[in-house]
């Protein structure tokens, strides 16, 4: 649980975590201040609910280990009239949500990314997610997505695409500049592009789609 204070008050934030395959949540924080790694956690699994953390084959990795989170109990029937998603979706016994997670060994799960927008750079795989939170902590961005742009050497390497804020000024060098002190030479973005207007998906998200359909009829 997180807390906020507001007009001389502190107002508690519980974190949770759900999908529309689930019509409901999966995980919950406790009404309770956290600490350390478990801040930034989405609580642990609810009582009716099974989750694992798994890899490409559907194996569970190990406690701190990266992988898809697969869900069991009470989750959705099927996709209507799509039955061969249906069958992807639920595989082996289990919802496979897309999503990417780390488990503790207190079973609190924290969100690291979407599988499908994983970068795979000399085969190691990075999430845009810690890259872009680096980047809006830059007091001239606005929007910031983090997508793979293909490199003959590494595979992919990850492109941060950005929109600064009105009347902000930056510059690509500028930015590249503060990813390297917050995350480190090693583990910063490769290529910053500052565009006037990100593109939005109808419900008021980043179309990271379409910066990455862009991205690739580029090359």
């Amino acid at each position: 649980m997180k807390f906020f204070f507001c007009q001389q008050k502190f107002l508690p934030v519980v974190e949770s975590y759900g999908q529309s395959e689930l019509g409901g949540f999966v995980a919950l924080g406790y009404p309770r201040a956290e600490h350390g790694s478990k801040f930034n956690a989405i609580g642990p699994e609810l009582p009716d609910r099974e989750v694992r953390i798994a890899d490409e084959q559907d194996n569970e990795v190990p406690i701190g280990t990266p992988g898809e989170i697969l869900i069991r109990g009470g989750v959705m029937i099927g996709y209507h009239n799509l039955p061969e998603k249906t069958a992807e979706a639920l595989r082996n016994g289990w919802l496979h949500t897309g999503d990417m997670g780390v488990m503790d060994e207190d079973g609190y799960i924290r969100l690291v990314g979407r599988w499908s927008e994983r970068i795979l750079m000399h085969g190691k795989v990075i999430f845009p997610r810690p890259l872009e939170e680096a980047l809006l902590r830059h007091p001239a961005v606005c929007y910031a997505c983090v997508i793979a742009k293909k490199d003959s050497q590494a595979g992919q390497v990850p492109k941060a695409v950005v929109e600064l804020y009105p009347d902000a000024s930056a510059t690509p060098e500028e930015l590249m500049e503060h990813c390297n002190a917050v995350l480190g030479e090693e583990n910063t973005i490769r290529v910053i592009e500052i565009i006037p207007q990100m593109p939005m998906t109808p419900t008021g998200k980043i179309g990271r789609a379409d910066l990455q359909a862009r991205e690739d009829l580029a090359v």
